[in-house]
């Protein structure tokens, strides 16, 4: 009996790119989304650290006052637009997740197709070799009997 091939090998091995890549993408994604919140945070940080300067601060004059006004609506636009951008990713990361459960299904199926043909594969193989050997075996019966 021929070894045993798998007909859809192919399709198997582009589904496990297909994985590997959706997988990748994942991974790219949770990067996104931890390098947004470190610089969510890092403008917490300066945001309290600038607080506490002019809190410091015996007397504040009017570029002082107008400099802290100019950064608090930035820290206050930035905070609108990484929480924006976060979001987003989040959404692209959910979307993201789906697909890649999907290529991970996709793929299981096959192996699990992969699978039964090779216990298929593996018993009619059993079954050659038995008959084969119960020829032989009567083959020999038959012989011994001739002389």
């Amino acid at each position: 009996m021929p070894a045993f091939r798998f007909s859809l090998e192919t399709v198997r091995r582009w589904r496990d790119a297909r994985l590997t890549a959706e997988q990748a993408k994942f991974d790219a994604l949770a990067g996104q989304l931890a390098e947004v919140e470190r610089q969510i945070a890092l403008l917490a940080q300066e945001f309290e650290r600038h607080g506490r300067e002019v809190r410091m601060m015996q007397v504040l004059s009017g570029s002082q006052v107008l400099s802290l006004h100019e950064f608090s609506q930035f820290t206050v636009a930035e905070k609108r637009r990484l929480a924006a951008r976060r979001e987003a990713v989040l959404k692209e990361l959910e979307a993201q997740r789906a697909r890649l459960r999907v290529a991970r299904q996709d793929l299981k199926l096959l192996e699990k197709l992969e699978a039964r043909q090779l216990a298929s594969w593996r018993v009619l193989n059993e079954r050659e070799l038995q008959a084969a050997a119960e020829e032989a075996h009567l083959a020999r019966i038959v012989r011994e009997g001739d002389q």
